[in-house]
């Protein structure tokens, strides 16, 4: 029974600890909305006049890049292939 109770009083110890952590941690994340957040640093933005220039470069954020079709590694590899067609005739 000694043996628990001193566990006991270490569980205790490390919970209080971990919540007195966890509170300072990620309380902050809690205090103020998401959404309010957001529409803050918009405002900020349509004050600052930034808002102009992150409407000019959104087009090229979104726009795809024709010269490289296949990034590097990704090409596909002709054993890979290989590997599916085995597969799908097993399964025929």
């Amino acid at each position: 029974m000694p043996v628990a109770s001193g566990f006991i009083i270490r569980l205790i110890i490390c919970t209080a600890l971990f919540h007195y952590y966890s509170k300072r941690r990620f309380l902050r994340l809690f205090e103020k909305n998401v959404a309010e957040i957001l529409i803050d640093m918009d405002m900020k933005d349509q004050l600052s006049g930034r808002i102009h220039e992150i409407h000019q470069l959104l087009p090229s954020v979104y726009e795809d890049n024709p010269s490289s079709p296949n990034p590097p590694g990704n090409e596909p590899s002709s054993q890979t292939a290989h590997s599916n067609l085995d597969i799908e005739e097993t399964n025929m």
